[in-house]
This record gives C-alpha cells, sequence and structure tokens, in this order.
C-alpha cells in the first residue's frame, strides 16, 4: 500500500496490514459482502472512512464481539467499536482511511452493494482454502440454516443452506465459486419479494444448498463460526432434527439439555 493512504491517526493506532493472501482476510471479505458496508462521509474540509457490520445483537452477539472483532484485531491490529442499536442490532465500526482505502483495493465495494460489478476478483481466482474461508464470512453474516419438515413426523428434519442478496450479480459469483466445491445448488434470480417491516417489495436472487450431503460437505469443507448456526446443527446431529422459530437461547438449553425439543410440537 502506498504511503499517501496512510492518515498520522492510522500510525498512531497502530494499524497493520495482512498478506492479501491471507485466509482469515477471505472470511473478512465475505462477512463484509454479507452483512458489511464500506463508505466514505466527505465534508467540506474532511473525510470520514468508515467499515461497518451489523447483526441481531443477541443470536450474532458471540460471533461479532468475539470472532469478527478478532478478525479486525489479527488482521490490523485495530478493536472495533461496538455499537448497540434501538432495532436488536448490534454494530461494528472502524473509523480508518488506511483500512478503507486497503479494503477498496481489495475489491470490496463502496456505498451500496447493490449496485456492485460482483464479488471480489482476487476472491473468483482464489485458492480453495480461500474461497472457503469466504463462504464461511458469507454463511455467518447473511446466510441461513434451516431444517424443514418432508415427512409424515412432521419433524424438522431436511437441511437447506440458504444466501439471498439483491445483487443477482452476487449470486452469480457465488454460484461459480459452488461449482469449485462440487456442491449440488438451486439458484433464482430477481424473485419479489415483500419486507413486512417497511411494507415494500424488492427483487431478491437466492442460492440454497438442500439436503444431507450438501449439510454435510458444508461443515466438513467451510463449516461455520456463528452460534446462531451452530446450535442448529448441534441439535440436528443430536436428535436429527431441529424444531423451527427457536431463540438462541432455547437452543442452548436444548443442547444442555433443560429443555426437550419435541416441545415445541
Amino acid at each position: 500500500m502506498k504511503n499517501r493512504n496512510f492518515s498520522r491517526k492510522d500510525f498512531k493506532k497502530g494499524v497493520t496490514f495482512p498478506s492479501t493472501k491471507d485466509h482469515l482476510l477471505a472470511e473478512l471479505k465475505g462477512a463484509m459482502i454479507g452483512d458489511g458496508n464500506l463508505n466514505n462521509h466527505k465534508r467540506p474540509s474532511s473525510t470520514t472512512y468508515r467499515m461497518v457490520l451489523s447483526g441481531h445483537k443477541i443470536d450474532d452477539f458471540c460471533y461479532y464481539k468475539i470472532h469478527v472483532q478478532e478478525m479486525f484485531e489479527k488482521l490490523f491490529s485495530v478493536t472495533p467499536k461496538t455499537l448497540f442499536l434501538k432495532k436488536n442490532e448490534i454494530r461494528l465500526c472502524i473509523y480508518s482511511k488506511a483500512i478503507f482505502h486497503f479494503l477498496r483495493d481489495q475489491g470490496l465495494p463502496i456505498g451500496n452493494k447493490n449496485y456492485a460489478k460482483g464479488f471480489p476478483l482476487n476472491i473468483l481466482s482464489a485458492s480453495i482454502r480461500s474461497k472457503s474461508n469466504f463462504l464461511r464470512g458469507i454463511l455467518d453474516t447473511d446466510g441461513t440454516i434451516t431444517f424443514k419438515a418432508k415427512d409424515k413426523s412432521k419433524l424438522h428434519k431436511y437441511p437447506v443452506i440458504r444466501i439471498s442478496f439483491r445483487n443477482p450479480q452476487f449470486i452469480r459469483d457465488l454460484v461459480n465459486i459452488l461449482k469449485s466445491f462440487n456442491f449440488f445448488y438451486h439458484a433464482r434470480y430477481n424473485d419479489k419479494v415483500y419486507h413486512k417491516k417497511t411494507k415494500k417489495e424488492y427483487l431478491q436472487s437466492s442460492v440454497a444448498l438442500s439436503g444431507k450431503k450438501n449439510l454435510k460437505r458444508w461443515t466438513e469443507l467451510i463449516g461455520s463460526k456463528n452460534p446462531k448456526h451452530l446450535t442448529k446443527l448441534a441439535i440436528w446431529e443430536e436428535f436429527g432434527f431441529c424444531p423451527p422459530k427457536t431463540t438462541l437461547e432455547q437452543r442452548e438449553k436444548i443442547i444442555c439439555g433443560q429443555l426437550d425439543p419435541y416441545s415445541f410440537y
């Protein structure tokens, strides 16, 4: 990186930079694509450079406060500022011109990701391990793992991993990465989706990995660091099903033997 991208504040904070081929950096890129944002707010006399990652303040708390914060500390020697917002949101923020330029140069989009040209090109051509970390970052921030009821027992046994974006090019790039892992997938583009909170309709594209083979392959090759996913997987592995619409606290109680998963039926 050229010195012109550093500010005095960055030097004072002791900011460091990883190798561009660092696998942890690939995971951070995935997290930023999933639920992060790079933005620079220009004023007449100055510009604010900000990196933000947001999640649910309860379900994602441990993931953001432990894993994501640790990624920033290991990669850049910087601890993000933590904010708790009214709408059940935890937000990690970093203000650094140098880190902003570094991540921008790594191909992360600035501003609204819905208009981005696609994933960073260096991820599409990266090693399998870096692609694996990138996929984990996406799942842990913006993906879901659910279990569907597909037989007479009505128990939710059938696993589905789903990742959705408003930007259809993100799904096209995601499909290309999934192909390198030989996943069986189903992609949909520009479906009309109604958002209950905003009461507005928008277009959404998604990819789904369904079935036990896909889930087993994902857990072996990619995995997760987010307890909201790990608790579901632990219950499914223990009981062969995972009840829907459970809270993280309820799932933790099921795992500890304090709550019967059959009580949800």
